[in-house]
């Protein structure tokens, strides 16, 4: 048996280890994405609107766009013309990378160097604070995940107008919860964005080449790949543990220079 048909067969094989093991990938992101219990119900809700574009998104192309001539779901072929330039050839490098760069520094300017950034920044980190000083919380919320969702229909036209050659759907892709990465691994600061990217691109795309050509399974690889990034993200999410233990010690020590 070659070592490629080893590799599938541990694949095939341990498939519930391999769910288990994305289960616990995408716990660890959670936890580190959400450091409060409000944080976490925000991202509830992200993942439920979602879920109801995805549906409206079906019945679109089941209704208006779709192909009947196909066995699954999909659009009809997208024109050439339409199609985004491959930058090397034999490969799915496209032009949309500079498309991504250019509304990077979009995200950065309307975050630092506008009022509405400044709103989404102070809201986003305490969703108190903000009230006391006449910020509406609910506004700047409601256009964070407008923007947000914005920026995701842009990443999936990108992503199917430069690889593919119409819109399928078979199955979920798992980028949303990519997004979580790469946002805990960039620290949400979009000019960090690109190399959080580039790097679990790298984790992923290199988990595959070791699955295929060595007996080192992919869920082995992906588990260390959850390590790495609760590694990374432990700053964010114990952020909040710190703070409790300096201001316990502050009033310790306040107590104390009372007495």
């Amino acid at each position: 048996m070659s070592k490629r048909d080893r590799a599938v067969a541990s694949i095939s094989g341990n498939f519930d280890i391999g769910r288990h093991a994305t289960m616990v990938r995408d716990l660890l992101v959670v936890v580190a994405e959400s450091a409060s219990a409000e944080e976490f119900m925000d991202l509830v809700r992200s993942i439920m609107i979602n879920s109801s574009v995805l549906y409206i998104t079906t019945y679109i192309v089941k209704a208006k766009i779709g192909d009947k001539s196909l066995t699954y779901l999909g659009s009809m072929k997208i024109p050439l013309n339409a199609k985004l330039t491959a930058l090397v050839k034999g490969t799915n490098f496209h032009s949309g990378i500079f498309i991504g760069l250019a509304f990077v520094l979009v995200a950065w300017v309307i975050l630092y160097r506008t009022p509405l950034g400044h709103d989404i920044r102070v809201s986003g980190s305490n969703a108190e604070f903000p009230k006391t000083i006449g910020i509406d919380v609910t506004r700047s919320m409601i256009i964070a995940q407008t923007i947000g969702g914005m920026y995701c229909a842009l990443g999936g036209a990108i992503d199917i107008l430069g690889v593919y050659e119409r819109y399928m759907w078979t199955g979920l892709t798992q980028m949303g919860m990519d997004g979580l990465l790469v946002a805990v691994l960039s620290k949400k600061k979009p000019q960090y964005v690109p190399l959080g990217a580039f790097l679990l691109a790298y984790m992923k795309t290199g988990a595959t080449i070791l699955n295929y050509k060595t007996d080192i399974p992919l869920e082995f690889v992906q588990v260390m790949q959850a390590i790495i990034i609760l590694l990374i993200a432990a700053e964010h999410f114990l952020g909040g543990v710190k703070e409790k233990v300096i201001f316990s010690m502050a009033r310790k020590a306040e107590k104390e220079s009372a007495q």
